[in-house]
């Protein structure tokens, strides 16, 4: 049991967070993919609004269509595909405890490669989950662009090139009432104190990079997840595995990675071990 709740949890941080990484130019990657820098261009309010305006415009068009995705760090990496509209989605990953396999399905997560038999899919529930539960974010690849609708400041660099800021305070009050606000602050993890942005769009405005980096409190290290965009249109063929293949997660892994109580993750979140 344990291992298989630790091998999930391995799961969702790589699936979640596969573009994580500290700040600086990886090994082997072009310089402007760089995370999201500290400094972040000054932007006054007509800057902000284009910028703003444009970046909608390619979330929209990056939610109206199937798509692939990759990312990764030294011990985790991912890729995959994923139709928003159906919430139909295929992921492969490779993870510093073995390769893993997992397919979405709806709100029903199936993963492979974390029970003692190989040919199992384990099915976990996401509507079970509460906000800031790791697996919750794994379900998702587009998560992460919802912190665009709180941008503080924001500017073109270059042509398709985007760098800003996220207002934590409004982020912040949505959260009280929106669990989709309540995810996106816990995932910034605990005592952040400056979110910036890099974003990249293409020559038909739709959304290629995102990378959002977190600075704290408690540290002047700065954190930053990527996630790359290719390939539109792509198609997704996913259905859900065998029912003779699949075994039930276990209520313990709902709780085991549910978050800490915190006030602002509390309100308003249902328990994992109800809603179904």
């Amino acid at each position: 049991m344990r291992r298989m709740i630790a091998a999930v949890a391995v799961c969702a941080a790589g699936l979640l967070l596969a573009g994580c990484r500290d700040s600086g130019t990886p090994q082997g990657e072009p310089r402007d993919t760089v995370g999201a820098t500290s400094a972040t261009p000054s932007a006054g309010p007509a800057q902000t609004r284009h910028a703003t305006a444009e970046l909608t415009r390619a979330v929209r068009k990056l939610e109206a269509t199937s798509f692939a995705f990759d990312g990764g760090t030294g011990i985790a990496r991912v890729s995959g595909s994923y139709q928003p509209k159906r919430k139909l989605g295929q992921l492969d990953g490779s993870f510093g405890i073995g390769a893993m396999d997992a397919v979405l399905v709806g709100t029903d997560l199936y993963v492979k490669g974390v029970d003692k038999d190989p040919d199992v899919w384990l099915r976990i529930r996401t509507a079970r989950l509460a906000p800031g539960n790791v697996l919750a974010q794994a379900i998702d690849p587009t998560l992460s662009t919802r912190y665009l609708e709180t941008i503080e400041s924001a500017a073109e660099t270059s042509p398709g090139h985007y760098q800003g800021r996220i207002d934590l305070a409004t982020l912040r009050a949505r959260a009280a009432g929106d669990r989709t606000a309540q995810q996106l602050t816990m995932l910034l993890g605990p005592s952040p104190s400056r979110v910036t942005f890099e974003a990249s769009v293409d020559r038909s405005g739709r959304l290629t990079r995102l990378a959002i980096s977190v600075l704290r409190t408690d540290s002047s290290a700065q954190s930053t997840v990527t996630t790359r965009y290719r390939d539109f249109g792509t198609p997704v063929w996913v259905e859900a595995p065998p029912a003779a293949q699949v075994r039930e997660a276990p209520q313990q892994l709902y709780t085991v990675l549910a978050p800490n109580p915190t006030p602002s993750s509390t309100a308003g979140s249902a328990s994992p071990a109800t809603a179904d």
